[in-house]
């Protein structure tokens, strides 16, 4: 079977994988020095292009790190790289790195950063996970309090609890947990943001609890009242996922994943029917901003 070529955009210039290197004094290599977005191709469009970048722009101005060009132009790149993909349906990652430079962990005298844009075939989740819903639990490690690293930005670095959380699922065989606070209020997923359904009423942690302003979770709370419930954002002890009627994941490549069992409970409708109803009005979402974002593209 011939594998088709993943699509790199590297500093400035479209490349192969194998020309894409960075230096072993690259600071996203030694310090996860960087931010990046994640975002989900359509048949070529990519869903709210636009939000993600601001959402680059923020973690980059969090970070001091400097933008390689405008908005308009990494969106313009990222258009590009998704329609010299060959993958209908694909992932993509842009990361923005600080570069190599200086001494220790001084972020002065960096003006070179490294940017990227690569584009890679979707890993979907299987399709029994949409159909029966996941087992899920709470893991054990804590997240880093919005006192010690602003969760609004994404980086490198701030990725790595997650990473070491992730070592308990893949022992039971586990694709997403449930993340709590130091003082104990659910705040996300490892990867995801978290909502569950009680009544009419959508509940996912406000963003004061730490978890994530994610795209999908903002769309996610637009679309709700069309499906007949109440967006609300609060800080959720975990006793209120153990009373949902239904709970689900959400991120940009997962979209809305049903949650059969959180450590002993379970949730006998899953994939509950308001989760159905969600997943369905964001599939309509996504196919209405396609078409807007064809006709706008056109006319340009």
């Amino acid at each position: 079977m011939t594998v088709k070529p993943h699509v790199v955009f590297f500093n400035g210039r479209f490349v192969s994988d194998t020309e894409c290197m960075v230096s072993v004094s690259e600071r996203g290599y030694l310090f996860g020095d960087a931010a990046f977005e994640t975002l989900r191709g359509y048949g070529g469009h990519v869903f709210r292009l636009e939000r993600h970048l601001e959402r680059l722009a923020h973690s980059a101005q969090v970070l001091a790190l400097r933008l390689p060009g405008s908005q308009e132009t990494l969106a313009a790149q990222v258009r590009e790289a998704v329609a010299r993909s060959p993958y209908t349906d694909c992932a993509i990652r842009v990361t923005l790195s600080r570069g190599e430079g200086g001494a220790g962990i001084s972020t002065l005298g960096f003006d070179t950063p490294v940017f990227s844009i690569t584009v890679k075939p979707l890993r979907a989740y299987p399709e029994e996970a949409y159909a029966r819903g996941i087992r899920t639990r709470v893991v054990s490690l804590r997240k880093v309090p919005p006192e010690c690293l602003d969760p609004t930005i994404k980086s490198g670095g701030a990725y790595l609890p997650s990473i070491i959380a992730r070592q308990e699922l893949d022992r039971e065989g586990m694709v997403e947990g449930v993340q709590l606070a130091v003082a104990g209020h659910v705040v996300s997923g490892l990867v995801s943001n978290v909502f569950a359904i009680s009544g009419r009423r959508l509940l996912t942690p406000d963003l004061s609890s730490g978890c994530l302003p994610g795209i999908t979770r903002e769309a996610l709370l637009q679309l709700a009242p069309s499906v007949g419930l109440e967006p609300t954002e609060t800080r959720l002890p975990l006793e209120a996922l153990w009373r949902a009627d239904e709970l689900f994941f959400a991120n940009s490549l997962m979209e809305c994943l049903p949650v059969q069992q959180l450590d002993q409970h379970p949730f006998q409708s899953a994939p509950g029917p308001l989760t159905r109803e969600l997943r369905a009005a964001l599939h309509r979402l996504i196919h209405q901003e396609k078409q807007a974002s064809t006709g706008a593209l056109a006319k340009e």
